[in-house]
């Protein structure tokens, strides 16, 4: 079944934000100044750690510092853009070089601030970018919660951890609502830019989604390979599901 949901947040929820920063008094006051706005914050003082939570993909916001241990920013990003993971990047950096400003918004930061800063600009710019983050595209899949504005898949409350290929497959289908997408077209949005290369895995993505879709026998068929033309979700006209 496929339909709008509540989006996070509407209903009184505190948004999550996770703050990258090594400045342990910096960070703390980060922490401190976030949550009186009204965000649960999740804090990490080196890249390593900031990545691994980042790539749960279950963050409203990410506070993102360039100079950091083990993982510096930049990398950071790169990896987490990679991913297929979408959620907002604000970069707070000590770096004013226009070069720096240009390398973070190219490899897909959202907006970017220099130290020293004031408070309530970061608020400002925070909420300006969950406002262009927010989407009414928050459908049920199935078993699943399908948030296409923060690319984040959940069955009940547990995000999953797709692979990055099944993550766009599934999001690209969602997007179609119904309509036939060829596996020349997935296998585009899962490689873009790339001409060549086994279509095996889109076929592999579809099989991964399968599993997570119809593990009851009892349930409709939600993904439907079209024989010579490709695969679609089952979407009738508001969004109701369509047996097979």
């Amino acid at each position: 079944m496929l339909y709008p949901v509540v989006s996070p947040g509407a209903a009184g929820m505190s948004l999550r934000v996770l703050a990258v920063e090594d400045d342990s008094e910096l960070l703390q006051a980060l922490q401190s100044f976030l949550s009186r706005e009204g965000y649960e914050v999740v804090t990490a003082q080196d890249g390593s750690r900031g990545l691994a939570l980042a790539l749960r993909g279950d963050f409203a916001a990410v506070v993102l510092d360039l100079t950091l241990p083990s993982v510096d920013g930049f990398k950071l990003l790169t990896a987490l853009r990679a991913e297929g993971i979408r959620t907002p990047v604000l970069v707070l950096s000590g770096k004013s070089d226009p070069l720096d400003k240009v390398m973070a918004l190219d490899l897909g930061a959202d907006d970017y601030m220099t130290k020293p800063f004031a408070p309530a600009e970061l608020a400002a710019r925070l909420r300006a970018l969950l406002r262009r983050a927010q989407t009414p595209e928050v459908l049920q899949v199935g078993p699943l919660t399908v948030d296409l504005g923060r690319q984040v898949v959940r069955r009940g409350e547990e995000v999953l951890a797709l692979s990055p290929t099944a993550r766009t497959v599934l999001f690209t289908l969602v997007r179609a609502k119904g309509a036939v997408v060829s596996r020349e077209d997935l296998f585009a949005a899962a490689r873009p830019g790339k001409k060549f290369g086994s279509r095996r895995i889109v076929d592999n993505a579809v099989m991964e989604l399968r599993r997570l879709l119809e593990q009851d026998a009892e349930n409709p068929q939600f993904l439907v390979t079209v024989r010579g033309l490709g695969y679609r979700l089952c979407w009738e006209e508001g969004g109701s599901p369509q047996k097979s």
